[in-house]
């Protein structure tokens, strides 16, 4: 596809294509290289959502997401109804028999033909959402995720999702955190936060190698509880 190129496609050449050496043998070098880039890879996800979001879309069905073929709902950016779309064909995550690792896709950018497609695009987890999504991130009260302990929040009241009570204000807290020093360092770009920032940048890396403190929200509406916190009635 025209543009940038994906993220996904240069993983997936690093990960398919043998290691050279100048010798034309296989050099443990290069080896080491490419698991290195396979190991940054959350880390390389998250800074494209920073980069760019919202250009986001979701998986129709969060539970049939890993077909790269299933429908795709992308917020117009005139603020208005989802629209639908899809991978452009030549997309790497179009392949034939290609599967996603997650419901949430960021793209570079939506060209229309015969329908309106995306081009470049990569599939990101909900921690890298939630850490480094633009917008609002809200909890959202009205409604309940299908482990009653969790909280479901709405990011951008376009996403939603599912976390764990105690998990919830460490990524509070980590999003307020990586905002300030992202801040500053567009305001000064030869500022070097590396070592003030170590504590940070570790739990932040650690978050994102940890693909189950955050979810895709499987609820609904939250039911009323009795005093104890237990739901009375049925769901609806």
């Amino acid at each position: 596809a025209g543009g940038t190129s994906s993220l996904q496609s240069m993983l997936e050449k690093q990960e398919s294509t043998p290691p050279v050496n100048p010798d034309g043998g296989s050099g443990p070098s290069s080896s080491a290289t490419a698991a290195a880039i396979m190991e940054k890879a959350p880390v390389l996800k998250a800074l494209l959502v920073a980069a760019l979001f919202p250009q986001l879309v979701i998986a129709a069905d969060t539970k049939k997401a890993k077909n790269s073929a299933g429908k795709l709902i992308a917020r117009a950016e005139d603020g208005q109804k989802p629209e639908d779309i899809m991978l452009h064909p030549q997309c790497v995550a179009a392949a034939k028999g290609q599967t996603l690792d997650s419901p949430y896709l960021i793209y570079h950018e939506k060209v229309k033909t015969t329908r309106i497609f995306m081009r470049d695009a990569t599939p990101v987890s909900p921690h890298a959402l939630v850490l480094f999504g633009g917008g609002s991130l809200k909890v959202a009260s009205d409604k309940q995720s299908a482990n009653r302990y969790d909280i479901v929040l709405r990011l951008d009241d376009f996403v939603g999702l599912s976390c764990p009570r105690e998990v919830y204000g460490l990524m509070q807290e980590l999003r307020t955190e990586l905002d300030v020093v992202l801040r500053k360092k567009i305001e000064d770009p030869k500022a070097d936060f590396s070592a003030g920032a170590k504590g940070l940048i570790d739990a932040v890396y650690m978050l994102l190698s940890d693909t189950k403190r955050v979810e895709t929200t499987t609820g609904g509406d939250k039911l009323p509880t009795d005093r104890w916190g237990r739901p009375i009635g049925g769901a609806k």
